[in-house]
């Protein structure tokens, strides 16, 4: 694993998700839209949860009168409306040579990020709120109508982003992500968790993601419209991150699944 590349470990999480949802159509919708706040209805008042996996704050910058040696000042956290920038230098140091505009939404990403990863174990994911760019090309399949099944070739298609991925940093990640949390806080309170804690939320997605089922191939698919349905019920029936997990195929899946362990295991151990 590469040890010079900073990447975000939510972006990580919903990079994936992103990019492999826009595979999943058969024809491209269309562009993202600038996000417009639409927080959904709060849920009633109760008691606040007791947190089960904290992250610690990030000291505010301390200026000293006189050092021994240069020390480089820590930087300030942005307001959230005002955090594109830096998380697209983290961006930047994820994907070096890479148009970000290109992959990416560049606007209001940290509530792109959140809204996403909080709506992987739904049924849909919100599509216009995606934090990154519909890809070239079409989700693939084989065989006659009304017999197809998911190409092999799909794992191919994905194998560039999944090796992406596989070389993050997960310890330098973790150190961005505690460093940005209060903002990931905040627009997690603003989809209407006014007692939630997103850490949590984090770590419940993940598990999710992880028990999505063994499936035995081939996978029959069906088209629906522009998208592409299981045939399989029980499939159909899954979750929006889990059919992701299945769509692109086992070796993807396992080298994902793992490094998702790896980062459980990271946001769940954070010293206090």
């Amino acid at each position: 694993m590469q040890k010079t590349l900073i990447a975000l470990v939510v972006v990580v999480l919903v990079g994936v998700a992103g990019f492999f949802y826009w595979q999943g159509t058969r024809h491209r919708d269309p562009e993202p839209q600038p996000l417009v706040e639409t927080p959904t209805q709060p849920l009633p008042t109760r008691e606040e949860p007791a947190m089960r996996y904290p992250v610690p704050e990030v000291p505010p910058p301390v200026v000293e009168e006189a050092t021994p040696e240069p020390v480089e000042p820590i930087r300030p956290l942005p307001t959230l409306n005002e955090s594109d920038a830096e998380m697209q230098d983290h961006l930047a140091s994820f994907f070096p040579g890479q148009e970000l505009s290109e992959l990416f939404v560049l606007n209001n990403i940290i509530q792109r990020i959140t809204v996403t990863i909080d709506t992987l174990p739904q049924k849909d994911l919100p599509v216009r709120l995606l934090p990154t760019k519909p890809t070239p090309g079409s989700f693939m399949v084989e065989g006659p109508e009304g017999e197809q099944v998911i190409s092999p070739q799909n794992q191919r298609r994905y194998g560039t982003f999944v090796r992406l991925v596989d070389a993050v940093d997960t310890r330098r990640a973790v150190a961005v992500y505690v460093r940005l949390y209060p903002l990931f806080q905040q627009a997690y309170r603003q989809l209407g968790h006014p007692t939630g804690y997103f850490n949590d939320r984090l770590v419940a997605v993940i598990d999710h993601l992880l028990a999505t089922p063994q499936v035995t191939e081939p996978v029959r698919v069906a088209q629906h419209v522009v998208r592409y349905r299981f045939v399989d019920p029980e499939l159909e029936a899954l979750s929006a991150g889990q059919k992701l997990m299945i769509r692109i195929g086992p070796d993807n899946a396992r080298i994902i699944k793992a490094k998702l362990r790896e980062i459980r295991e990271a946001v769940t151990n954070l010293p206090q």
